[in-house]
C-alpha cells in the first residue's frame, strides 16, 4: 500500500470503509453500541474473520447513523486525538459509499502468521448505487481488532487514480 498524508488520515480512511459495511443482525450491532469491543468477550470462540467482519460492520453502521465518534472507536490507536468532525469530513468527502452504504459483501480475508494483523477485502455499495472495492488493514490491540487503514481498489478498466490512505 502506498502512503499519502499523515498517520491519522490512513486510520480515518479505514474507519470510513468500515462504516459502509452495514450488514449483520441488528441485535449484534445494538449489543455493541457504546461498547465497541464487547464482541471480544462475548465471542471468545469466534474466528478472527468473524470478529474482523463484526468490527467493519459496526463501523459502517456508525457511519450510517452519522455517529463519527462511535466510528472512531473501531479505529486503531493511530487515530487517537482525531476529532470526529475531521473524520466525518474525510469520510463523507472521500468515501461517500462508506459514509452512506446500503450493503457490503466480504471477499478475501488474510490473517498474519502471528495473528496480530489482518486484511479484509469488502465490496461496499453506497445508497447512490455505486459499488467500490475496499481493502481494510486491521490490527489486534489488547485482544481487540481495530481498523488501521483502508484502500480503495481500482477496477483494472478504470483510469482514475487509486485512493489510498495510510498511516
Amino acid at each position: 500500500m502506498g502512503t499519502t498524508g499523515t498517520g491519522w488520515i490512513r486510520g480515518l480512511g479505514i474507519v470510513l470503509v468500515i462504516s459502509a459495511m452495514i450488514a449483520g443482525p441488528m441485535s449484534s450491532r445494538a449489543a455493541t453500541r457504546g461498547h465497541p469491543h464487547r464482541h471480544a468477550a462475548a465471542s471468545a470462540a469466534a474466528s478472527p474473520k468473524a470478529l474482523v467482519e463484526h468490527v467493519i460492520l459496526a463501523q459502517l453502521s456508525a457511519f450510517n447513523h452519522q455517529d463519527y465518534g462511535m466510528a472512531l472507536r473501531y479505529a486503531s490507536s493511530d487515530f487517537i486525538g482525531v476529532p470526529p468532525e475531521a473524520f466525518a469530513d474525510l469520510v463523507t468527502q472521500s468515501y461517500p459509499e462508506m459514509a452512506s452504504s446500503k450493503s457490503s459483501k466480504f471477499k478475501d480475508f488474510t490473517l498474519s502468521p502471528n495473528h496480530l494483523a489482518a486484511t479484509q477485502d469488502v465490496l461496499v455499495t453506497g445508497k447512490d448505487g455505486k459499488t467500490v472495492d475496499e481493502l481494510y488493514d486491521l490490527v489486534s490491540e489488547n485482544g481487540n481488532w481495530r481498523i488501521a487503514g483502508v484502500a480503495t481498489q481500482r477496477d483494472p478498466l478504470d483510469n482514475s487514480d487509486e485512493k489510498t490512505i495510510s498511516v
